[in-house]
């Protein structure tokens, strides 16, 4: 167990930051899946033309669909965990500020500055 328990607000929100700039990264990262996607959609053949393409074409489709999901599935993450970070470190605050003015109050009933 340790002897002392040390936060920082700063930290926190800086974390929170972090954590929106990987979003932000792979929001990017879908931006460019979805570009080079779309240039290569059709590399198998054309639906229905071929038993190729019949085969093939299903199974690349649902390959691009499950790997946009995903990325978009840790864009969320990222944001829900910025969010959450965020969220914490203002209780973190607001519990440090309802502390100080606790100490000062007491300090001005007892008279005591120490």
């Amino acid at each position: 167990m340790p002897e002392s328990f040390e936060s920082s607000a700063d930290r926190v929100y800086d974390a929170s930051k972090a954590l929106r700039a990987f979003k932000q990264a792979v929001h990017e990262v879908v931006t460019s899946f979805d570009s080079g996607v779309a240039d290569t959609m059709h590399w198998y053949g054309q639906d229905g033309a071929d038993d190729f393409a019949n085969a093939e074409g299903p199974i690349y489709k649902k390959t691009v669909e499950n790997t946009r999901n995903t990325l978009v599935a840790l864009t969320d993450t990222f944001e829900a965990l910025a969010d959450g970070t965020m969220k914490n470190a203002d209780e973190y605050v607001r519990k440090q500020g309802e502390v100080v003015d606790s100490i000062k109050h007491h300090q001005n009933q007892t008279g005591n500055r120490s």
